[in-house]
């Protein structure tokens, strides 16, 4: 694999972080600019899927298929589950200590409470005692995802095909169960077929991407764009509430899948066509993505938010 193929796989992900921080940023206005939705709507609609197709993708480039199965379980513990209990116990002890002083809604994370600690331990997200996780999440997602896919793929390579249409089957049932009844699972298993789903597509785009090239043309690209917001606007409107996959809002499944795989295909062509240009700050947020998932809602937003506080008061 080439410099030339990695820098604009790294810029892709600088480019796909860089929307991630906007999307919470932005969030913080919403309360008080409507409008902002109407923004928010695009972003969240392929940002995350973006994230799984491009892990998946990555995953097409590495050669991993002679190593066993409990040593790659193995880097990704950790690469992914350790940062997630890393981090997660810096972010309490930032929380508790000076968050929590500063804004009075976090104030019940001055007295301890074993909730905390059961609730981070599971990965519990989207509950008053797992706060000071915020995107933190995705890292248990993709690595759940990462480890069911080497369980089917090495089946598959097994010629167990039969396996793998049984292991498909039931994670498309554990989604649709999930997401109708608005259920959160501990380490955020719920939103695992959602991301496999997404992880596949990349490592299969990665396969054929020599062939699926020649379909890359502007044509397709702005067919892709045209598309792409028709679908996530008829989305929203049909179900009136924008794709979240932190609190399982995805509207029609339908329509969700459609928009996020046309943004991916449309932001595919950006990178390809332009990612390859020397540019420093997209090539190190994409270096350091798991860095600034970690840490940049949980620390850098809300000190933005502090300080907007004290300068409207």
């Amino acid at each position: 694999m080439t410099n030339h193929r990695l820098q604009w796989i790294d810029n892709g992900r600088g480019v796909a972080m860089l929307l991630v921080i906007l999307g919470h940023f932005l969030v913080l206005g919403v309360s008080r600019f409507s409008f902002i939705n109407a923004l928010l709507v695009p972003i969240y609609a392929f940002h995350l899927p973006l994230f799984f197709f491009i892990s998946g993708y990555l995953r097409g480039l590495s050669q991993k298929r002679n190593q066993a199965l409990n040593q790659v379980v193995k880097k990704y513990i950790k690469r992914l589950v350790l940062s997630y209990y890393g981090f997660s116990i810096l972010a309490f002890f930032w929380f508790k200590y000076f968050i929590s002083h500063f804004m009075s809604t976090f104030s019940y994370y001055q007295n301890w409470d074993n909730q905390f600690l059961f609730s981070t331990l599971l990965g519990l997200r989207d509950t008053p005692y797992t706060a000071h996780i915020g995107a933190l999440w995705f890292l248990l997602s993709l690595f759940f995802v990462e480890v069911f896919f080497e369980i089917l793929l090495r089946s598959g390579m097994k010629n167990h095909l039969v396996y793998q249409i049984i292991g498909f089957g039931l994670l498309v049932c554990v989604f649709l169960t999930v997401t109708t009844r608005g259920i959160t699972l501990p380490f955020s298993l719920d939103t695992v077929p959602t991301g496999l789903f997404f992880y596949f597509l990349g490592y299969k785009y990665r396969k054929k991407e020599q062939t699926l090239e020649r379909y890359e043309s502007k044509s397709t690209f702005l067919f892709a764009c045209l598309f792409f917001v028709i679908v996530i606007y008829l989305n929203y409107w049909l179900s009136q509430e924008r794709i979240d996959i932190f609190h399982g809002d995805y509207g029609d499944f339908i329509l969700f899948f459609a928009g996020a795989i046309s943004g991916i295909f449309a932001a595919l062509f950006l990178f390809k066509k332009f990612g390859n240009k020397d540019c420093r700050l997209l090539n190190f947020v994409g270096r350091h993505t798991l860095f600034f998932m970690a840490t940049h809602q949980t620390y850098f937003i809300l000190i933005i938010q502090i300080v907007l506080i004290y300068l409207i008061s």
